[in-house]
């Protein structure tokens, strides 16, 4: 009787398997004397071993594969001031496209609102210097226009500012919380020029979403940066 096993590799290519005999691994049993393993061959244990060994690495070695390069967008609020009345609040935020190598197509999808330490709440948003879609019409065949949005090149930015009323009542909160929701889109550079004529629904398959949030007083110096990351294209 002849023993036989099979040791599994799994590699890039998927999952093979390499037929093991006793043998070969220095472990020969002859049926025919008595007592188990009597066929026992120590010499070549080490040599043995040291195939299995690097037929393993090599398995294992095929399964790495490098992370992804991660794109990046950032949302810094360069400035936040508030009328001395209490009644309006305006903001002004950048945005930077931190990839060397992808565009990102950028559209706000919900009135920017912000609330104030004493419970005072800011909305009826008028936003300026990006694509901004205060509402999706009812007719709309998508969850968001994919016609309109603000265009950011690699290492580029592009500045938006937002104005926001007090309501139902004037507030002056000493710390002011910002936030506003978008949706972004990420091609490569040289599909630049090709990509406003792509159909709509392979379009809709790259929308993205993200949110901004702000914390801090009006006039403060130094606010915190939303940052968003991708896999680049």
């Amino acid at each position: 009787m002849r023993l036989s096993a099979s040791l599994v590799l799994f590699g890039a290519s998927g999952v093979s398997c390499v037929p093991i005999w006793p043998g070969s691994l220095g472990n020969r049993i002859d049926a025919t004397k008595s007592g188990a393993g009597k066929g026992y061959n120590r010499d070549n244990m080490p040599r043995n071993f040291l195939v299995l060994s690097l037929l393993l690495a090599a398995g294992a070695a095929g399964q790495d594969k490098p992370a992804p390069k991660r794109g990046e967008v950032d949302f810094e609020l360069t400035s936040l001031g508030r009328n001395p009345s209490g009644s309006t609040i305006t903001a002004a935020v950048k945005v930077t496209n931190k990839s060397t190598s992808n565009v990102v197509y950028l559209l706000l999808t919900s009135p920017p609102s912000a609330v104030d330490s004493d419970g005072g709440t800011f909305s009826n948003a008028q936003v300026t210097g990006v694509a901004y879609c205060s509402r999706i019409s009812k007719d709309s065949a998508w969850f968001v226009p994919l016609e309109t949005y603000t265009e950011i090149g690699p290492e580029q930015s592009a500045v938006f500012t937002v104005v926001l009323k007090a309501a139902p009542s004037n507030s002056k909160g000493e710390k002011i919380t910002l936030s506003g929701q978008f949706a972004y889109r990420v091609i490569k550079e040289a599909n630049r020029d090709t990509d406003a004529s792509l159909p709509l629904p392979q379009k809709l398959k790259t929308v993205r979403f993200g949110s901004m949030t702000f914390n801090g007083p009006p006039e403060a110096h130094g606010y915190a940066v939303t940052k968003i990351t991708y896999a680049e294209i």
